[in-house]
């Protein structure tokens, strides 16, 4: 779990620098004092502000990606109070985005959310709740994909290529809560559509690949006036897309074992058909969001949707079942912006459990509804040998083998017992799981079985997360202890050193290695990093 951006708080300071009478109040503003030289101090409330050139340094996760140039790392990050921001030069400076070449920036981002590597690579993710950024430049020119019904994004991973410990195969997973997609399902039924009424084949697909890739077109106008998606299951696997009248009552269907067929709600295409045959409607200009700039496909401040969105008070405060209860009159008029604003880091909301995939580094994304088992997840870890993909709730650690199309049941083994809080591998054989409240288990059996880590007894509690190298040669944990701590093992978590050094954060943790590197985020002190391997 990473951290959530601090709320704002408010310090009174009495009797301000020595003065009698003199006050101040600090808080994640800044500075702002009393003008003891005021003779009027008791009818002038008028404050001084002593920021001065103070910059907010509250860094919620900073991403770093292999740079354009040789020898260089590019870092983005996400800020508290103000917008993210890049340096293109290893962190020595920060231009962010200011020239053409640069490209889209994050403007679309709020006060919080966080950037994340793609291990080496130029792939470059930043995240804030439904929006999500993605670069092929390790930052530069950001396009952004906004999740439908509500959907809220928690942090990511990413597969490996065969063979290698850090390079991304192009397969990426997030967890996402979203509230219910507007379709019905017809399981080992055929939807029939003649030739006039099929409006294209989209390849092969899975079931729900299928679903959420028709659907997410619709939300970016891609297929108008679609309402039918096929798959054909029991043949060639393709996904094909109709265009009918009147709903589903009325549609011819046959029986065909293994297809699925999807129909849109009819309420959606009464809807739709209200408002100017299905186009966006023109709402006043006051009604655009403050500070959304039209970066990318999805952003558009003038469609019905996000109208009737903000007449219902939906815009910055809406949970996956509110978007439900008007869900039918929103998914299909237009790119839809309901947005649920906090600043946690991972996937929140009361709705349904998917993973938000991509096959391409995250320039393109579907969704898979998890079982009911696992709702609730916290995210997923790869291992970084094989193609094992893992995720855990509460006491329950499953796994899945075809990239999150599957998941099998609740791990079982001796030792594995507690309540799971996040899974650090270094192969198939060297795991470790961090608990809730108890010592941290570790099994070099490939899961056969399973121990208590008792070098962390003292510390157990406290510890947030645990990350190896890329190489597996070195494992990194950090906790807040009355302030942050980071402790390092080579030996597998036998023995620590604490390399903590002079840290006075009481928040933050480890972000992310990049090589032979670790990258602290300190929610205070900025980011840190210390060379660990030659």
């Amino acid at each position: 779990m990473l951290p959530t951006a601090p709320s704002h708080s408010l310090l009174l300071i009495a009797d301000f620098a020595g003065n009698p009478g003199g006050v101040a109040f600090g808080s994640d503003q800044g500075l702002f004092m009393k003008n003891v030289s005021d003779t009027n101090m008791a009818t002038n409330l008028q404050f001084i502000s002593g920021n001065g050139d103070m910059s907010n340094n509250i860094i919620m996760h900073p991403g770093i990606y292999e740079g354009e140039e040789p020898n260089t790392r590019y870092i983005v990050t996400a800020l508290w109070d103000w917008g993210p921001v890049a340096s293109w030069d290893n962190g020595t400076h920060w231009p962010s985005w200011q020239t053409p070449d640069d490209g889209n920036n994050l403007g679309y981002f709020g006060e919080g959310g966080g950037c994340f590597g793609v291990g080496k690579s130029k792939h470059a993710l930043c995240i804030h709740h439904h929006n999500v950024g993605y670069s092929s430049r390790g930052g530069k020119n950001f396009s952004r994909f906004i999740t439908p019904h509500g959907g809220s994004v928690g942090v990511p991973e990413f597969e490996r290529k065969p063979g290698s410990r850090s390079e991304p195969s192009g397969a990426v997973f997030a967890p996402m809560t979203m509230g219910q997609p507007p379709w019905d399902e017809f399981a080992d039924k055929d939807i029939v559509c003649d030739a006039s009424e099929v409006q294209g084949d989209l390849g092969v697909h899975t079931s729900y690949s299928c679903l959420s890739h028709v659907d997410i077109g619709l939300e970016y106008k891609w297929f108008p006036g679609v309402n039918v998606a096929i798959w054909r299951g029991s043949t060639d696997k393709h996904c094909i897309l109709c265009k009918l009248d009147g709903n589903s009552s009325s549609w011819k269907m046959k029986d065909s074992k293994g297809d699925v067929s999807y129909g849109l709600y009819a309420t959606v295409i009464k809807t739709v058909d209200q408002y100017e045959g299905g186009k966006a409607a023109k709402v006043p200009d006051d009604d655009k969001d403050e500070g959304d700039d039209d970066d990318g496909p999805g952003d558009d401040d003038d469609n019905f949707a996000h109208h009737l969105a903000k007449q219902k008070q939906l815009e910055y405060n809406a949970t996956c079942s509110e978007w439900n209860a008007v869900m039918p009159h929103l998914a299909f008029a237009g790119e839809s912006q309901v947005a649920v604003t906090d600043l946690s880091l991972n996937a929140s909301g009361s709705g349904d459990q998917y993973v938000l995939k991509s096959w391409n580094y995250g320039a393109n994304w579907t969704w898979i509804l998890m079982p009911e088992f696992l709702k609730g997840i916290g995210g997923f870890t790869a291992d970084p040998t094989n193609k094992t993909l893992y995720t855990l709730t509460g006491s329950c650690i499953s796994r899945s083998y075809d990239q999150a199309e599957t998941w099998g049941a609740c791990w079982k083994a001796p030792g594995l017992v507690g309540s799971f809080k996040s899974i650090a591998i270094k192969d198939s054989q060297n795991m470790i799981v961090v608990r809730n409240g108890d010592v941290p288990l570790r099994t070099k059996d490939g899961g056969a079985s399973w121990q208590r880590m008792a070098s962390l007894e003292d510390v157990a509690r406290y510890v947030g997360v645990a990350k190896y190298s890329w190489s597996g040669k070195t494992l990194a944990i950090s906790g807040v202890k009355g302030q942050l701590f980071v402790w390092i093992s080579r030996d597998g978590g036998d023995s620590w050193i604490d390399e903590s050094g002079d840290y006075t954060s009481m928040s933050g943790g480890l972000s992310q290695w990049y090589e032979n590197t670790l990258y602290i985020s300190s929610m205070g002190q900025g980011i840190s990093s210390k060379i660990f391997e030659e």
